[in-house]
């Protein structure tokens, strides 16, 4: 490990290092389970009458695995087998050698599940010469494992892992939807083109949006994302597309307070802790706001789609509100077995009067408007004129936002898998309503908008 200009941080980090580098045992276990799963691969293969070829990939190919890591073995088919056969045989190879195996979906489905004592993926994909050939997305992780075995440095791998750590403890690991985060991949190319953890930290720190990195003068794609790493395999794709401005902002704040301040938390955060129900309803009252929860059942989905529905359905329901005048302040989802869109409205009540304004005098739409509101038993006053425009005070359909979302939730597009589970079952929870035990982690974290550090 490079030496540190600052001892604290490498204190720090070697005492990470000690709790997150597999130990020579666990090494060769997890060497042990990876062939026995490949050699199981194609006698499995054999007995199907299909030609296939194993392949250890990701981080344990590439020395940059953390401790009781997942084991991704792909299995390499002919580019000329059909997609179909493709899919078939590869979840038949996964559901023969896995235990509790699990149908879980790439860009195709793929087998998750435990082999040894470990969790192992086996993905199917296509056997291609060059990334530029590539049938499905996944065809390009053993190119990226070639190249990172091939310009890695022995002494980078612990930085790598240093990285991931990090990112762990700040909450930022993951290209998942869930997270929206940093891949494996992304941490050893950004190691691979600064040279060690702290000199990540230490452009990153200094990151504005845009900021690219590139591993040669190759023609490349065009991006609009926070962070733009070209893919040194594959240059018409962004390594970090799946990082979200959020997250990139959380990177760039956590690198510098890293520096200026270090700490195991950032690695090893502590757990947040619900606060009492007497006090979380004291702060809320404080904030001379509006609390309002939608709550319901999880559906039973992958994990990526869920979290995708999720964001998906708070920004509908902000969308709808803000419609009819009610302003959000926040919002947020938590989700373990149950679901909880949780808003804090500056404006949730409103009169029951409003300013309805209509086209222009001279506009050939007018006498329509006119028409429909001159009779109109939600007309309030007579039509009049402001600023060339024909205005008529008018009856507010809603006049408060539980009011507006119990009468249009379930005609909101919340998400496939949402929407049939909103409209079977839900409830609207408005202030003190939300005070239960089950609710005080979440209400406790969206009130008090810690770093995961911090706690």
């Amino acid at each position: 490990m490079p030496l540190r200009s600052n001892p604290q941080h490498m204190d720090i980090e070697m005492e990470v290092l000690s709790r997150i580098v597999p130990n020579e045992d666990e090494n060769t276990q997890i060497n042990n389970v990876a062939e026995d799963v490949k050699k199981q691969v194609i006698e499995t293969a054999v007995s199907l009458g299909v030609d296939v070829e194993p392949l250890l990939v990701g981080s344990v190919a590439k020395g940059t695995h953390l401790t009781n890591p997942d084991i991704d073995i792909f299995v390499l088919f002919s580019a000329s087998t059909e997609r179909k056969q493709l899919e078939d045989y590869g979840l038949k190879i996964g559901r023969a050698i896995l235990e509790n195996p699990e149908e879980r979906y790439a860009e195709h489905p793929y087998i998750w599940g435990t082999f040894g004592g470990f969790i192992v993926e086996i993905v199917p994909c296509y056997r291609i010469k060059d990334p530029s050939q590539k049938m499905s997305a996944v065809d390009r992780t053993p190119f990226h494992t070639a190249y990172v075995m091939e310009h890695q440095k022995d002494e980078q791998r612990d930085q790598v892992r240093l990285l991931k750590q990090f990112l762990k403890g700040t909450g930022i690991y993951g290209a998942e939807a869930e997270i929206e985060g940093f891949s494996g991949y992304l941490c050893e190319l950004m190691v691979l083109n600064y040279g060690d953890f702290t000199k990540v930290l230490t452009q990153g720190k200094d990151w504005k949006k845009g900021t690219t990195i590139k591993f040669d003068e190759s023609e490349h794609g065009e991006f609009n994302d926070p962070l733009v790493v070209i893919d040194p395999v594959d240059p018409t794709r962004n390594v970090a597309s799946a990082l979200s401005d959020e997250n990139f902002a959380v990177f760039v704040h956590a690198c510098r307070e890293y520096l200026t301040k270090p700490g195991i938390e950032f690695f090893f955060p502590n757990q947040p802790k619900p606060d009492t129900l007497e006090n979380l309803e004291s702060r809320m009252e404080s904030r001379g706001t509006s609390f309002l929860g939608i709550h319901f059942q999880a559906p039973e989905t992958l994990s990526d789609i869920l979290h995708s529905q999720l964001r998906k359905a708070v920004a509908a329901v902000g969308k709808e509100c803000a419609r009819y005048g009610f302003e959000i302040l926040d919002s947020n989802y938590f989700v373990n077995n149950d679901v909880l869109l949780l808003f804090e409205f500056e404006v949730f009540i409103l009169p029951s009067t409003k300013s309805h304004r209509g086209p222009p005098v001279w506009h050939p739409n007018s006498s329509d408007f006119r028409a429909k509101w001159e009779d109109s038993e939600n007309a309030l006053s007579r039509l009049y004129i402001k600023n060339g425009h024909w205005y008529v005070d008018a009856k507010r359909e809603f006049t408060d936002a539980r009011g507006l979302l119990s009468a249009k939730l379930t005609s909101l597009n919340l998400g496939r898998h949402l929407n049939g589970v909103v409209k079977k079952n839900y409830e609207l929870l408005v202030g003190d309503e939300l005070l239960k035990d089950s609710f005080a982690i979440w209400l406790t974290m969206f009130l008090e908008k810690r770093f995961p550090w911090e706690y």
